[in-house]
Protein backbone atom coordinates (compact mmCIF):
# COMPACT_ATOMS: atom_id res chain seq x y z
CA UNK A 1 0.00 0.00 0.00
CA UNK A 2 1.63 3.79 -1.01
CA UNK A 3 1.87 5.78 1.65
CA UNK A 4 -0.30 8.58 0.40
CA UNK A 5 -3.03 5.63 0.79
CA UNK A 6 -2.37 4.62 4.28
CA UNK A 7 -2.40 8.62 5.15
CA UNK A 8 -5.94 9.20 3.71
CA UNK A 9 -7.13 5.78 5.74
CA UNK A 10 -5.44 7.58 8.83
CA UNK A 11 -7.59 10.47 8.25
CA UNK A 12 -11.07 9.18 7.05
CA UNK A 13 -10.60 6.99 10.34
CA UNK A 14 -9.12 8.59 12.55
CA UNK A 15 -9.67 12.28 11.36
CA UNK A 16 -6.04 13.00 12.31
CA UNK A 17 -3.44 14.36 9.41
CA UNK A 18 -0.04 12.57 9.32
CA UNK A 19 2.81 14.08 7.05
CA UNK A 20 4.35 11.29 4.47
CA UNK A 21 7.45 12.06 6.06
CA UNK A 22 6.28 11.33 9.48
CA UNK A 23 3.81 8.11 8.39
CA UNK A 24 7.30 7.12 6.48
CA UNK A 25 9.24 7.31 9.75
CA UNK A 26 6.66 5.61 12.06
CA UNK A 27 6.77 2.60 9.90
CA UNK A 28 10.17 2.58 9.79
CA UNK A 29 10.27 2.83 13.68
CA UNK A 30 7.78 -0.27 13.99
CA UNK A 31 10.27 -2.61 12.50
CA UNK A 32 7.96 -3.03 9.69
CA UNK A 33 9.37 -4.34 6.24
CA UNK A 34 8.70 -5.93 3.18
CA UNK A 35 10.59 -8.72 4.22
CA UNK A 36 8.02 -9.15 7.40
CA UNK A 37 4.77 -8.11 5.50
CA UNK A 38 5.85 -11.15 2.56
CA UNK A 39 6.50 -13.27 5.60
CA UNK A 40 3.12 -12.63 6.92
CA UNK A 41 1.60 -12.72 3.61
CA UNK A 42 2.67 -16.31 3.08
CA UNK A 43 1.83 -17.41 6.08
CA UNK A 44 -2.34 -16.38 5.74
CA UNK A 45 -5.05 -17.78 7.09
CA UNK A 46 -6.89 -19.57 3.99
CA UNK A 47 -10.48 -18.90 6.07
CA UNK A 48 -10.04 -15.77 5.94
CA UNK A 49 -8.58 -15.53 2.05
CA UNK A 50 -11.74 -17.45 1.04
CA UNK A 51 -14.21 -15.12 3.37
CA UNK A 52 -12.41 -12.22 0.91
CA UNK A 53 -12.53 -13.61 -2.39
CA UNK A 54 -16.66 -14.46 -1.69
CA UNK A 55 -17.14 -10.29 -0.96
CA UNK A 56 -14.94 -9.27 -3.35
CA UNK A 57 -17.11 -11.42 -6.22
CA UNK A 58 -20.15 -10.12 -4.73
CA UNK A 59 -19.23 -6.48 -4.17
CA UNK A 60 -17.32 -5.71 -7.47
CA UNK A 61 -17.10 -6.76 -10.77
CA UNK A 62 -14.63 -7.34 -13.14
CA UNK A 63 -14.63 -3.90 -14.67
CA UNK A 64 -13.85 -1.92 -11.35
CA UNK A 65 -10.67 -4.08 -10.85
CA UNK A 66 -7.31 -2.96 -12.10
CA UNK A 67 -3.75 -4.89 -12.02
CA UNK A 68 -0.52 -3.31 -12.81
CA UNK A 69 1.84 -4.95 -14.27
CA UNK A 70 5.47 -2.95 -14.09
CA UNK A 71 7.38 -5.95 -16.46
CA UNK A 72 8.71 -3.68 -18.76
CA UNK A 73 9.04 -0.23 -16.76
CA UNK A 74 12.26 1.57 -16.29
CA UNK A 75 13.26 4.09 -13.97
CA UNK A 76 13.06 6.86 -16.39
CA UNK A 77 9.59 6.83 -17.30
CA UNK A 78 6.02 6.39 -15.58
CA UNK A 79 5.00 3.72 -17.76
CA UNK A 80 5.83 0.59 -20.07
CA UNK A 81 6.96 0.80 -23.31
CA UNK A 82 5.42 -2.71 -24.21
CA UNK A 83 2.18 -4.27 -23.32
CA UNK A 84 -0.29 -2.51 -25.64
CA UNK A 85 -3.68 -3.44 -26.02
CA UNK A 86 -4.85 -4.69 -29.02
CA UNK A 87 -4.72 -1.95 -31.72
CA UNK A 88 -4.47 0.12 -28.96
CA UNK A 89 -7.95 -0.64 -27.05
CA UNK A 90 -8.78 -1.01 -23.97
CA UNK A 91 -9.56 -4.66 -23.67
CA UNK A 92 -12.34 -6.12 -21.29
CA UNK A 93 -12.91 -9.62 -20.00
CA UNK A 94 -16.26 -10.54 -18.02
CA UNK A 95 -15.70 -13.00 -15.55
CA UNK A 96 -15.62 -14.21 -12.23
CA UNK A 97 -12.71 -13.25 -9.64
CA UNK A 98 -10.79 -16.40 -9.03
Amino acid sequence: MYLSKIQDWITLAYGVHISRAALHLNICDTGITYKLLHRAAAERDEDLWQEWKQDVNAHFTASQMVFVNETSKDERTIYGHYGHSIAGKHVMISANFI
